[in-house]
C-alpha cells in the first residue's frame, strides 16, 4: 500500500504528533533530556533500512510512559 501525502500534510502530522508527546512529557514532568530530531540530522546519513520521519531522543522514564499511554500506536524503540 502506497500513500500520497504531500510534504504539506506529513509536516502537519509530525508537528501535531510532537506537540502531543511533548505536552504530555511536561504535563507529566517527564521532558528533561528529551527531544525530537531526524534521522539525518542525529546520524548524518539516510536510515539503513525503514523509513524513518521522526526520532523522539530521551533518558529517564518517558518511554515506560509513552507505552502506556500510546498503546494503539505502533512504537519501535531502539537503543543506538
Amino acid at each position: 500500500m502506497t500513500s500520497n501525502l504531500s510534504d504539506n500534510v506529513l509536516k502537519s502530522q509530525i508537528k501535531s504528533f510532537k506537540d502531543i508527546i511533548e505536552g504530555l512529557a511536561k504535563k507529566h514532568e517527564l521532558w528533561y533530556d528529551s527531544g525530537f530530531t531526524t534521522w539525518l540530522e542525529r546520524y548524518e546519513d539516510e536510515p539503513y533500512e525503514n523509513p524513518c520521519v521522526l526520532i523522539l531522543h530521551f533518558k529517564g522514564s518517558i518511554q515506560t510512559f509513552l507505552t502506556d499511554a500510546l498503546l494503539n500506536v505502533k512504537l519501535q524503540f531502539v537503543r543506538y
